[in-house]
């Protein structure tokens, strides 16, 4: 039998492939990116201060470890995956009107909560450092969240 017909060779990629979209689309969902996206989709390109390869925590302890971009802008705050990753997880655009912020401490480590005023349930947790990097444009304007 040809080696280049035997259905491991055009199997693995499909299955590979499939298991790949499958566990992007869950994460997104159990993570919720996809609702956030929903409720906050980016449109255009976003203009302002880049900071690549950065983490957060979405709810249930979904981590997003160094893949997340972050855009900020006078306008709001972007969030987007670059292209292995986007799968299920297309860009999020927050206006600073509807961010809310929430300090607290994880682990002894200092963390900010931000939640959309339409999403309050997908909290953004990220280490206070960046965060206040994040936040700069929006000055004192941000209106503090409920206890998460």
């Amino acid at each position: 039998m040809n080696e280049a017909f035997s259905p491991f060779a055009w199997g693995f990629p499909i299955f590979f492939v499939g298991l790949w979209l499958s566990i992007f689309f869950f994460v997104s969902r159990w993570g919720g990116w996809g609702r956030l996206a929903e409720a906050h989709p980016a449109t255009g390109t976003p203009i302002g201060e880049r900071f690549r390869m950065r983490s957060a925590q979405l709810r249930k302890g979904c981590n997003y470890n160094n893949c997340i971009t972050f855009v900020t802008s006078d306008l709001g705050l972007t969030l987007s995956m670059p292209l292995p990753f986007r799968f299920e997880h297309p860009p999020i655009f927050i206006p600073w009107s509807e961010l809310r912020r929430h300090d607290e401490t994880v682990w002894r480590i200092p963390v900010v909560v931000l939640t959309s005023a339409r999403c309050p349930d997908v909290p953004i947790k990220l280490r206070r450092a960046l965060a206040e990097r994040l936040l700069a444009p929006a000055g004192s304007t941000l209106r503090p969240a409920e206890a998460v």
